[in-house]
């Protein structure tokens, strides 16, 4: 759980499209990867969130993952990545478990 508005000691993270092909990022203030030499696009209107760049009580910390060719961003909650990815930075929200329920409406 991250949060849609400023609060305090929190940070913006930016949402990043690239159309050809299709794939997403998340940006911090500057650019996650040296290495990244995709040409990004903000969403219209942006999208983001605000989140804890260092640890806090009771929030989780959630990791960045670059891999190239082509360039590639993947979160986790794991903080050493898979071979051919390279952390770039973490952030720390809370952890949350959404549940989806069906109704039968005949037994």
């Amino acid at each position: 759980y991250v949060f849609a508005c400023e609060m305090p000691d929190t940070m913006p993270y930016t949402i990043e499209l690239r159309r050809e092909p299709f794939g997403t990022r998340l940006r911090q203030r500057k650019k996650p990867n040296a290495r990244d030499m995709t040409e990004w696009d903000q969403y219209d209107p942006p999208k983001g969130f605000f989140a804890y760049p260092e640890p806090m009580p009771g929030a989780a910390p959630y990791f960045v993952n670059w891999t190239s060719g082509p360039d590639r961003y993947m979160v986790s909650n794991v903080d050493k990545p898979d071979l051919g990815w390279m952390l770039c930075y973490r952030f720390h929200g809370y952890a949350a478990t959404k549940y989806h329920l069906l109704e039968c409406s005949e037994p």
